[in-house]
This record gives C-alpha cells, sequence and structure tokens, in this order.
C-alpha cells in the first residue's frame, strides 16, 4: 500500500488568518505478533504478568518484584528501579 497523502485548506474567512496548506503524509502501520503458545514467552509468561499498578503500594510492589527483573511492575511502577527512600527531584 502506498503512502495516502491529503491536503487540507481553510476555507476564506474560516481558521487562521493565514491559510496555510497544510500537507500529512499516511502510512500503513506493520503490526507484529508473538506466538504464546510455545517458546520463551510463553515459558515467562508468568514471570511477566504482575497485578495493576494501583492495586499495590509502593513497598507491596517492591516485595513482588523482588528477584524478578521480568515482572512488568518494573514497567508500570518505574519507581522500583529507584533505590527506596531516595529523592529522585
Amino acid at each position: 500500500m502506498d503512502n495516502l497523502r491529503i491536503a487540507l485548506e481553510w476555507p476564506s474567512g474560516v481558521g487562521p488568518r493565514v491559510r496555510p496548506s497544510v500537507t500529512y503524509n499516511l502510512a500503513p502501520w506493520r503490526s507484529c505478533s508473538l506466538s504464546v503458545r510455545s517458546g520463551p514467552v510463553h515459558q515467562d509468561a508468568s514471570r511477566i504478568a504482575a497485578v495493576p499498578y494501583d492495586v499495590v503500594s509502593t513497598e507491596e510492589a517492591r516485595a513482588l518484584a523482588a528477584d524478578n527483573p521480568l515482572s512488568f511492575l518494573r514497567v508500570s511502577r518505574a519507581e522500583l528501579e529507584i533505590a527506596a527512600g531516595s529523592d529522585p527531584t
């Protein structure tokens, strides 16, 4: 599929004072899929899966993610990667 080009122009009296011609370049997004039936994705699924970030406190999340570098809590609760008690600001 080729890229789709769309040109927009405002009619007179509508839009900004200067009537620019705006062009958008749209391209299809190429997706990918992972097989979860076999291989490392399936074997590590239980280690990656995590509770929702907003149902555990930071201390509880630290305990759940301890000794598990694959836990998604390390993404959804990024403060786990900062030493406890430190001020990141």
